[in-house]
């Protein structure tokens, strides 16, 4: 794995890298501060990018023009709570985002989950984006990044549909139906209780 960590030029900073560095000891693990993200982007193809959003606010147009349009999957380390809405309406490669004083656990299994592909949210996106959680709609299920498939299998567990019955309808196994569940519980912070309370 090739991960580029941005951050500022501070010793909590270098103590995030020094984590990275030791968590993860046979992988490259690259940092820079975001105010040199432009050279950094250039010289390597990253599989993973952790943006540090300590100082986010201030190189706000910088961090815009040089990952607004870049695939390399992010996980943001949020500080402020009102951080959130900004990120995710700005750069759509952001598949996680978690609070910057998350347990070291947290932290090493979120770069796990992104990197096979998975999202992570330390909170429940419902709430943040303004949706009670009665109101499910497509507006909130494009922002937690929910596919297809998982919209077709929301519509029908919301149908009072158990996992054996979409299984049959779907022609999929039931652990692939248990898989895709899961998979948009978390996207959309939410348990599996809540879900059958609908």
């Amino acid at each position: 794995m090739k991960l580029l960590y941005l951050g500022a030029d501070n010793i909590s900073c270098c103590g995030i890298y020094y984590i990275l560095e030791k968590s993860f000891p046979q992988d490259s693990i690259f940092s820079s501060p975001i105010k040199s993200i432009q050279t950094a982007l250039h010289k390597e193809q990253y599989d993973i990018i952790v943006l540090d959003c300590e100082t986010a606010n201030q190189n706000a147009e910088l961090l815009n023009r040089e990952l607004s349009n870049i695939s390399t999957p992010i996980l943001a380390l949020v500080v402020e709570f009102k951080q959130i809405k900004w990120l995710q309406s700005r750069f759509p490669s952001i598949q996680g985002m978690i609070d910057r004083d998350s347990n070291l656990e947290r932290f090493t299994k979120a770069i796990g989950l992104i990197l096979d592909g998975c999202y992570c949210y330390s909170w429940n996106m419902l709430n943040i984006f303004n949706a009670p959680e009665s109101e499910l709609n497509d507006e909130v299920f494009d922002k937690a990044g929910l596919t297809r498939r998982e919209r077709e299998i929301l519509d029908l567990c919301l149908a009072g549909q158990s996992n054996k019955a979409i299984s049959l309808q779907l022609s999929r196994s039931e652990k692939t139906i248990s898989a895709h569940k899961s998979n948009l519980l978390r996207k959309l912070g939410m348990k599996g209780w809540q879900l059958r309370m609908r």
